[in-house]
């Protein structure tokens, strides 16, 4: 019964937020029109940002969760890859596109199958590698300064996950 009880005050607590926002973008749109039609444009354009991302995301959770058993992926992941999971998630990492946030519920799906902390480390330190960017990057910062970042988040990013899993394990 508790668990309903949960669910209901989430459920609640959800339209609350749902009720302050609209009665905050009605209490801007009488105060200044123009405010809340720009907020309006921006909170839209995140919305459309992070759609895509998102979708993704789930799709591969739902494919994941279809084909490979939560005992696969703990066999897979769960700490016996060695230097093959620091390499497969580091490339994860580079290849992930959209905002962080979109991939927190795939990430926290994988870690509650048994995924190590120490790969999920590596996947989130290794997104701020992002090849196709690089030539932008070059452009404002100079080439040294550039390949010299990348690298150094490369080298070291197994060892901030390392750190990272070795501190957040639960005792």
């Amino acid at each position: 019964m508790k668990v309903s009880g949960d669910k209901s005050k989430k459920s609640l607590v959800r339209w609350a937020f749902v009720l302050l926002s609209v009665s905050l973008y009605g209490l801007v749109y009488v105060t200044d029109p123009d405010k809340a039609f720009f907020a309006l444009k921006t909170s839209f354009r995140v919305i459309c940002q992070i759609t895509i991302p998102l979708l993704i995301a789930f799709t591969l959770k739902f494919f994941i969760n279809l084909y490979i058993s939560p005992r696969q992926m703990q066999k897979l992941l769960a700490g016996g890859l060695g230097i093959k999971g620091v390499v497969f998630s580091s490339l994860a990492g580079i290849l992930s596109m959209g905002p962080i946030f979109a991939w927190y519920p795939l990430l926290k799906d994988f870690r509650e199958k048994g995924v190590h902390d120490l790969y999920l480390a590596n996947f989130l330190t290794t997104r701020a590698v992002k090849p196709f960017l690089l030539p932008v990057m070059i452009y404002y910062f100079g080439w040294l300064f550039s390949i010299v970042l990348n690298i150094m988040i490369l080298l070291f990013s197994p060892l901030v996950a390392f750190l990272t899993s070795l501190l957040s394990e639960k005792k």
